[in-house]
């Protein structure tokens, strides 16, 4: 008889690390890349004097966010989605694309939830690993896309490794995708630390490309976890329909 439930095989298996937290108050805090100041009690009033007095005890309003957001960026609001930090979005695009057996490959090493989610949702890991001069070998890159790979994850800027794919080798990786069918998603928590092409304003004539940003670094933002999605319309619709409910907090909307 069982006696108690049974996860499924990916699940059961799976290692992943605990984010329950630590004390780690007073340590310049480099190992989750952190902003390693505080914020100025002018800053932390000026948001927290934004939210009412009603604002905790009803479902925030993102129209103003996603509003503000697309002014800045240049791109219409039908190519953007709020997630709970680009953690929760590159969970989403897994979620919404990938079938167990789809070959998947990234950088390695690089985020390590990205290597998670291809094993919680039964992909077939492939791993493009760094020279020891911290090189990139391209060549097992572009004969993945040409033999079915289902998707390829480039962080760019890659952590920990700290390199940068250069703006025409990129370009010419997502015109490669696009060519095969690939899903490229282009990982850019760190985006504002480096002078290359963002890519934002291409995706409406690239559908297999998604870029996924985050808060938490550039704006040291990452107590709020708030990140986002570019993609196409078509893409965004899909990505929209895995997204939790209501998972954007009026504290992260304020900020």
């Amino acid at each position: 008889m069982i006696n108690k439930p049974v996860p499924k095989d990916l699940i059961r298996n799976l290692n992943r690390m605990n984010d329950k937290g630590e004390d780690r108050q007073g340590y310049i805090r480099f190992d989750r890349n952190e902003r390693t100041t505080p914020f100025s009690s002018k800053d932390l009033s000026n948001i927290l004097g934004s939210i009412k007095g009603d604002s905790l005890s009803k479902y925030p309003d993102q129209n103003s966010i996603y509003d503000t957001l697309s002014k800045f960026l240049g791109i219409s609001e039908d190519c953007l989605l709020l997630t709970a930090g680009s953690d929760s979005a590159i969970k989403s695009i897994y979620e919404t694309y990938i079938l167990p057996g789809d070959k998947v490959g990234y950088l390695w090493p690089t985020y390590a939830m990205i290597d998670v989610y291809a094993k919680m949702f039964g992909a077939n890991s492939i791993k493009f690993t760094y020279n020891s001069d911290l090189s990139l070998d391209l060549n097992p890159i572009y004969k993945s896309v040409k033999s079915g790979l289902k998707m390829l994850i480039l962080a760019n800027p890659n952590q920990p490794s700290g390199t940068i794919i250069d703006d025409i080798i990129i370009e010419e990786i997502i015109k490669m995708c696009n060519d095969n069918g690939t899903i490229i998603v282009l990982d850019q928590a760190y985006i504002e630390f480096c002078d290359i092409n963002r890519q934002h304003e291409i995706v409406e004539e690239n559908p297999f490309l998604i870029l996924t940003r985050t808060f938490s670094k550039g704006f040291g933002l990452a107590g709020l976890r708030l990140g986002y999605i570019i993609s196409c319309k078509n893409n965004i619709n899909y990505l929209y329909k895995v997204k939790p409910y209501a998972d954007i907090n009026i504290l992260s909307i304020e900020a």
